[in-house]
């Protein structure tokens, strides 16, 4: 029997993990609803499902009668349940599904946060209907809410409302979270007023250390424009949130693994809520890139070692103050149908500019995102400090130009 790695999505995200797997000398099983992801390429066997289809991977699987090392994925959660069952099903080195469903279903999420320590949760109840909404709206006395899937991703489904809301469009909002949920129920919440930001980490033997932090800003509610790291805030007030964050991941009985989670604080009142929390790298290139220039420190050995039982043996460190600093932002031109783009090539090759791409071209019509996927394109940027940084994103913008069509 062939022994192989079994791995879930094959995105552009993915490529950096299935890349270092292969440069180990694995082969892969890649499993991708696609007819031809960007990591095909690195498939030595290719099975095009979707992979929340556990069932039909592990016939294939079975009837391949190849011998499987372990099943992974990075940097979605779409596959991280479906790494948990299939890990089960082999007998590999996994996160347990219990625990995964922890970070995963932010109904679930909520409840295990609240029992520990539920001021840093706002107050939430799990929805079915719309007159189970507006018996949580009728006890609040919060003026502003959020509802959301249960489980989703991209922040696809969430919208917000306020008390002057219809029936009708609160209706409407129900079912657009229950149409990107898989439970059959969302998640409504009372609005917290803050900044967004994002913490960065990784379980090693159970112990959670934090790799690096970011500032998170908006295009619209639930569209990220830029994650800006390090984090700069008072030191007391990082201190605890960073506490308590480790905390709770350490809590859930996570036995190893890459964290990305985001926050909604307060620094008036230094006050802190965990908006969500998930068992894998962020996305847009974060644990592979972002996190590694930043702590100086690279992620995916310690996933590795961790995945093939190896020892954490001269893998212990020491993780400080940031090291580095990164940006990774997106972009949001005009609306309209483009004609021309111009300066992208000088862009990609400026100091400091890891990678740049556009998520259109010639021909195509553009316009706002309405939820994360539907950006327009992103930047990762590298420097010593973020101003650095900042000062490379003000030349980006005066070097890419956009012509549209009359």
């Amino acid at each position: 029997m062939k022994k192989m790695v079994l791995f879930l999505c094959g995105g552009r995200w993915q490529e950096p993990w299935v890349k270092f797997l292969k440069e180990k000398g694995h082969q892969i099983i890649l499993v991708d609803p696609n007819i031809n992801p960007i990591c095909k390429k690195y498939a030595d066997v290719y099975f095009q499902e979707d992979v929340k289809q556990v069932d039909a991977i592990f016939e294939f699987i079975s009837k391949g009668e190849f011998e499987i090392e372990f099943v992974t994925s990075d940097q979605t959660d779409v596959a991280t349940i479906p790494v948990a069952i299939l890990s089960q099903k082999f007998n590999t080195p996994a996160i347990p599904l219990e625990v995964v469903e922890k970070f995963t279903n932010k109904f679930l999420s909520r409840d295990f946060v609240a029992s520990i320590d539920n001021t840093h949760v706002p107050n939430y109840a799990q929805v079915v209907s719309l007159e189970c909404i507006l018996t949580f709206v009728e006890s609040s006395t919060c003026d502003k809410f959020i509802i959301k899937p249960a489980n989703a991703q991209s922040s696809r489904g969430i919208e917000a409302f306020d008390n002057n809301v219809t029936n009708q469009d609160l209706e409407y909002h129900l079912q657009h979270a229950l149409l990107h949920s898989t439970t059959g129920y969302a998640v409504v919440e009372e609005f917290v007023n803050g900044t967004e930001i994002t913490i960065e980490g990784i379980v090693i033997d159970r112990k959670h250390h934090i790799m690096a932090a970011s500032r998170k800003k908006h295009f619209r509610m639930g569209i990220a424009s830029e994650l800006a790291y390090p984090l700069v805030s008072k030191n007391e007030f990082l201190d605890r949130i960073f506490s308590f964050h480790s905390k709770i991941i350490e809590a859930t009985k996570i036995p190893f693994g890459i964290t990305h989670s985001e926050y909604i604080i307060n620094e008036t009142t230094q006050e802190f809520w965990l908006v969500e929390m998930a068992c894998r790298g962020g996305g847009s290139l974060i644990p592979s890139h972002i996190v590694p220039w930043v702590s100086q420190i690279e992620l995916y050995p310690i996933l590795y070692n961790a995945l093939t039982k190896q020892t954490t043996t001269g893998l212990s460190f020491e993780v400080g103050e940031a090291k580095k600093a990164a940006v990774l932002h997106f972009f949001e031109f005009k609306e309209g149908v483009v004609k021309t783009i111009l300066g992208l090539d000088e862009c990609s090759k400026m100091k400091g500019v890891v990678l740049i791409d556009l998520e259109f071209k010639p021909g195509d019509s553009i316009k706002s995102a309405s939820d994360d996927r539907g950006r327009q394109g992103f930047a990762i940027v590298f420097g010593d400090n973020l101003s650095d940084c900042y000062l490379v994103i003000n030349q980006l913008y005066e070097r890419i130009n956009i012509e549209y069509e009359l």
